[in-house]
């Protein structure tokens, strides 16, 4: 049988506990997300430096595919990190 005066502690021990082991996924998500955006905002800019004829149609490819295989590789980290149940 639980000690009632321990139910408290026990309480925050496991929250903390929680707290530690979910904060590295979240971090992770987030250093993912950025990325994401940094690698769809490098397309846009060249896609917008192709149409103002300040970059060479083959450069472009290159950096859309490099950045559209980054992208694929990064959404599949994403979809490998656990998802966090709603408390």
């Amino acid at each position: 049988m639980v000690n009632p005066a321990h139910i408290e502690i026990y309480t925050e021990i496991i929250k903390e506990l929680y707290e530690k082991s979910t904060f590295q996924e979240k971090s992770e998500i987030s250093l993912y997300k950025r990325q994401l955006t940094e690698y769809s905002d490098k397309i846009t800019k060249a896609r917008e430096l192709l149409i103002i004829c300040a970059l060479d149609t083959a450069y472009y490819r290159i950096v859309k595919n490099e950045s559209e295989h980054q992208i694929t590789i990064l959404e599949g980290k994403l979809i490998n990190i656990p998802k966090q149940e709603e408390g």
